[in-house]
Parts: structure tokens; sequence; C-alpha cells
């Protein structure tokens, strides 16, 4: 006869539980390079997911644990904010998911403060590391070659505008942070305010990059950057044009 399939868990949240004992086992990350690029993973994830931001009221205050690779683990309300004032944001459906076993409890976990709030016109996003930043942030190995940055800066800048729609409309200049392999492959950006993250999607840019060139987001290697990068400032102009400029130079 033949045998019966054995059926596939089903993933589910960690429980409380199963939480605090990864936060009491696990060791904790502090590089403020790692905290950096794992807090700007989370604010991307969170605010993509943020659907009902123009209907949001109230403050709601989280302690929210990541892992490197930026999976969600779980999140506990911090005093004075409602248990069940977490179904008004996004995070029950950004919560990693698990299958039994595949829980290391001895892979280093980030914290951060995550703060929804009420703002004029719609929910605000604040995220900010639990225990703060110690020590200076960096953007990880940088090209800084003078040369290279010169000839990647016509490389990025065709590559974009080969694929940008300037049909697309925003009511100001876009401003990213975009960086760039040695071979011109775009591994990474940065939205550098608010209306930036809003208008994104407007942009070419998360089409185009390719974080595994860079060694982000592989096994073991988390977000950071592994190889170096160039660094440039990129604005998509509400007039159409694309102004493309080393990322320092600006700063």
């Amino acid at each position: 006869p033949q045998a019966t399939p054995t059926p596939t868990p089903k993933g589910t949240p960690l429980s409380i539980e199963e939480l605090e004992k990864v936060l009491t086992t696990a060791p904790e990350i502090t590089d403020p390079t790692e905290l950096r690029y794992i807090q700007r993973s989370l604010q991307k994830r969170i605010f993509r997911a943020w659907g009902n931001r123009e209907q949001f009221a109230g403050n709601l205050n989280y302690q929210v644990s990541v892992g490197r690779d930026g999976a969600i683990l779980g999140y506990k309300p911090v005093k004075g904010t409602p248990l069940d004032g977490a179904e008004q944001t996004p995070l029950p459906e950004l919560l990693y998911t698990k299958t039994t076993g595949n829980i290391a409890t001895q892979e280093p976990i980030a914290q951060f403060q995550v703060l929804f709030k009420q703002g004029e016109d719609e929910g605000i996003l604040e995220i900010s590391p639990w225990n703060g930043y110690m020590g200076k942030i960096t953007l990880g190995p940088e090209i800084t070659d003078i040369a290279v940055i010169n000839d990647l800066k016509g490389k990025v800048s065709q590559k974009i505008r080969d694929s940008w729609n300037k049909t697309s409309s925003y009511p100001k200049d876009l401003t990213y942070r975009v960086a760039v392999t040695e071979e011109g492959i775009i591994a990474d950006y940065e939205a550098i305010d608010k209306e930036s993250w809003d208008y994104s999607q407007e942009t070419p840019l998360e089409r185009l990059i390719k974080p595994a060139a860079a060694g982000i987001g592989g096994e073991g290697t988390g977000l950071v950057p592994q190889k170096p990068l160039g660094h440039f400032r990129v604005v998509f102009k509400t007039n159409g044009e694309l102004d493309v400029s080393p990322y320092r130079s600006k700063q």
C-alpha cells in the first residue's frame, strides 16, 4: 500500500513564550551599521504594508524583535498600548511564521521601538533601536576611487533613464541614496525623506535593485553589503529631469 503523505506543517507566528525564550538566549545585534540596515528594511516592510494610514487614530508603541535577515520574529506592546491595538497595524501580517524545529535560538536578534502615531493627515511611523545606536554608523564597504565613481555615475544614470517612466507624477522632487557595485549593478537604495518613500514605487529603483550582487541577504551575512559599493544621490525631478551625483558630495 502507498504510504500516506506527511502533511506539510503550516507556519504559525512565534508564541509569547517562544519569543521570550529567543530574547533570553539569543545574542543581541548592537553593531550600529547592521542595526541601521535592519532598521531601514523594517521601515520599508511596515510602511509598504500599512494600507490604512489615512484612517489611523491613536498612538501604538511596540518592542519589535527582528532577525539578521530582516524577518520580524515577534512584538510586544509597550506599557499603555492596548493588547488589541496591533490589529490597526500591519505587524500581525508581517510576523515571521515558523514550522516545528526551525527556530534557532542562538541567532542574533535586533530590538527596535516601533511607534505608530497619529499625524495631521495620516498615520506616522517612527522606528529606532531599542537601546539606541552605540558607535558610528557606516554604509558598509565603499568604493572610493574617483575614476571608478565617475564611471559608475554614467552607468547608473543611463540604467535609470532607460527604465524611468517620466509620465509619473509626484508633488516634489524625490531623492534617494543609490548604491552600485563595481560592475554597475544597483544593489540597494534608500529614500531620503517621507515623500520619497511614499512615491518610491513610481520610480524604477525597486525593479532595478539586485541585492545579491553585493552579498546582501545571503545566508549568514545579513543585510549589510559584503562587497564595496559606490553611493550616489539620485533625484527624480518633477520636471522630468534626473540628477545623479556622488552621495557624499552633498551631505
